[in-house]
């Protein structure tokens, strides 16, 4: 039985990788406009009810609203969906640093499109 020995030269030495702890900024300033807008900076201490049902409230005035969720768990965030991406956008403008519920709120369009405009899309096909 005969074994062979090859040599192998690395002319390159292993690239580093950077830790995978880091993470990633978003440049919220450049985010596509959409029909669903992302709020953080809520208010946590006001109950869930009553900040979907004041939430709508503020956000009626800009346009329809189709939906308004707010995060159980996370608390203090909330998606609004909006009939059209114009309204959204108005919306945005408009309220982005508002004090509600004596906190300023911070206002982005959602990175993901709703399940609910994906449901009307495909049932328009």
């Amino acid at each position: 039985m005969s074994v062979s020995t090859k040599r192998v030269t690395v002319d390159d030495p292993t690239p580093t990788r950077e830790p995978l702890s880091k993470k990633v900024r978003l440049d919220y300033d450049n985010l596509k406009p959409s029909q669903t807008l992302y709020i953080n900076n809520l208010n946590d201490q006001i109950k869930i009810s009553v900040m979907k049902q004041n939430l709508h409230l503020l956000l009626s005035t800009f346009g329809d609203v189709l939906e308004v969720r707010v995060n159980k768990k996370l608390r203090g965030q909330a998606h609004i969906l909006f009939a059209s991406i114009e309204e959204a956008v108005a919306a945005r403008n408009t309220i982005n640093g508002m004090d509600f519920f004596d906190k300023p709120m911070k206002v982005n369009y959602s990175l993901k499109q709703s399940n609910l405009v994906r449901i009307v899309e495909d049932s328009l096909r």
